[in-house]
Parts: structure tokens; sequence; C-alpha cells
């Protein structure tokens, strides 16, 4: 399947499956398009917004985020389905050891990148940058569906050369041919 994360739609069957669906999981009905109009016609007590009141939605890259996240879900979880209420707080604790494994894990990883200007292409990394105590240089871009142009190419490598930038993070908007490693 190569729909856009960000931009698809939804067959007929998985619309009727979303009607049926007990509790309905989303990031936010501006993050997946495809999903908009869907989810306002599902029951807003069978829908579970992570994002409710952010614009940035790549919060799965702060940790603290998902730790959270998971919490809430357990717990929403347990309210519609009581009989397994213990199985989700058991999972759910097994999913923040992992959490918290792999929060030291990236911290010894960055630690030796702490000082080190980072410069983004969008938006995306915000929560990654910022939970890590990552130093961000610029952007070049607000959000990664922002139309890129040559102004703000030139005033993102202006920063970048002023702060001594060494790495640029991207996710897809850069094509692996155009980086120069």
């Amino acid at each position: 399947n190569q729909q856009s994360a960000h931009h698809f739609h939804l067959k007929p069957s998985q619309l009727s499956l979303l009607d049926q669906a007990d509790l309905v999981i989303s990031i936010h009905p501006n993050f997946e398009t495809g999903l908009s109009k869907a989810l306002n016609s599902i029951d807003s007590s069978k829908q579970f917004i992570i994002n409710k009141q952010v614009t940035n939605h790549h919060s799965w890259l702060d940790i603290n985020h998902m730790q959270n996240f998971a919490k809430l879900l357990a717990d929403k979880l347990s309210q519609i389905d009581k009989n397994n209420s213990a199985i989700y707080h058991n999972n759910l604790a097994q999913v923040d050891q992992k959490l918290e494994q792999l929060k030291h894990d990236i911290n010894q990883q960055l630690s030796k990148y702490k000082a080190t200007p980072i410069a983004t292409f969008s938006n995306t990394f915000e929560y990654f940058i910022k939970s890590n105590h990552l130093q961000k240089s610029t952007a070049v871009t607000q959000s990664h569906g922002d139309r890129l142009s040559i102004q703000k190419i030139l005033k993102a490598k202006q920063t970048m050369q002023a702060k001594k930038t060494k790495c640029l993070l991207s996710t897809t908007e850069i094509p692996s041919k155009r980086i120069n490693v």
C-alpha cells in the first residue's frame, strides 16, 4: 500500500469497521485527513484522540507523551472492558518498563550531542528535540506540509552557518539522493 500516512481514503469496508468499533484511536482529525469525515460521524464516546489540544501531532517522538498516552489508553480500555482491566494494566506496566529503558538508551546515545546545534527540515522532530534536551538551531519550514521556497532555504542556510550546525534532521521531505553526506 503506497498511501500517505496523512492523506488517504478509507474503503467502504473500512468505514463499516469504524462504525462497528468499540473504540477508535486517532492522532487528531486534522492529522489524518482521510479519517476526518469518518471521525466526525462517530460518537465521541467511542473516540480516543491522542492530541486534542496540540497543533504539532508528532507526539509519539516524545517518550513521556507515549507513556501518558499508554496510561490513558489502558484506563479507557478498562472502562470499556472491565473483565480484562488487570491485563490492560499489566501490559501497561510492561510497556512503561520498555519505554523507560528506551528513554535511558536514547539519553546515553545522545549525551555527546546535547550541545550540538541541530537543524530540522520541519517541526516534525520538535518533541524529540525538546524531550532529549537537544539544541535546535533552525527549521527550514514550519511543518512538513509547507511549501519550500528559495527564501526559506537561504535563511535556514545562513542560520545553520552562523550557529555552526552540522546536522539536519528530516523525514521523507528530502529524498536520500539529494542529501550530501
